[in-house]
């Protein structure tokens, strides 16, 4: 008879023992390994003469995401029938959080800067400054100058998707603001000044930003 009660104990033990294990491997959240890669393009800077590209890397088990923004400025830009060339580049880097976690991560919040150089090659027409013989003297004259524009631009914006289709094409529309460190070099000062609009490459101060980011996405699993 105890024989039989002990193996009665036993058999409950291990069942509870298997059931209590059951629970736990079912109360686990199982995450995928792997990352999330997206290219994204931002159509709207095509009006400041900007081809600028999105790279984001976001691991598939976390809310957050790593952004690298190149831009390239390249064009030729008339003004009072005088040509000006633009040629310059930009990087950025941002940190990206998701706020809500799964499968359906519809709004987004990302903060960092972005670092450009642009130069202005442009002619003109002017007095310009000379010295001769320890005197300053002014001559009318065609020149050609560079408007050379270093900027740092820290800002944050809030951007949710519109279009999430996986592995496939995404749409973002976004919304924010920044502060725009500026500084302007050139050798003959006052012909050219590219700052009187907060997205002229000169601009110095708080910026508003507006627009749309489209691309595709790839789900890279282990």
């Amino acid at each position: 008879m105890f024989k039989n009660l002990i193996t009665l104990i036993l058999a409950a033990v291990c069942c509870t023992g298997v059931f209590a294990q059951s629970k736990a491997d079912s109360s686990k959240t199982v995450r995928p390994k792997g990352v999330n890669l997206s290219l994204g393009f931002e159509p709207i800077f095509a009006f400041n003469n900007c081809f600028k590209t999105d790279l984001e890397v976001k691991p598939l088990s976390r809310n957050f995401g790593i952004e690298v923004t190149p831009e390239i400025y390249a064009a030729s830009h008339i003004l009072n029938n005088q040509h000006d060339d633009i040629s310059g580049f930009g990087l950025g880097l941002y940190h990206k959080l998701y706020l809500n976690t799964g499968d359906n991560n519809r709004v987004m919040i990302a903060y960092g800067a972005t670092y450009r150089h642009i130069d202005v090659t442009y002619q003109d027409e002017g007095f310009i400054p000379f010295t001769q013989n320890g005197l300053d003297y002014y001559q009318y004259k065609n020149f050609t100058d560079v408007l050379k524009n270093t900027s740092v631009l820290a800002n944050i914006y809030v951007s949710a998707r519109a279009v999430d289709i996986p592995n496939s094409f995404f749409l973002d529309a976004y919304m924010g603001g920044g502060y725009k460190f500026a500084k302007q070099e050139s050798m003959y000062s006052g012909f050219r000044a590219y700052n009187a609009l907060m997205y002229d490459y000169g601009h110095k101060g708080f910026v508003f930003l507006l627009g749309i980011k489209l691309g595709l996405q790839f789900a890279m699993k282990k």
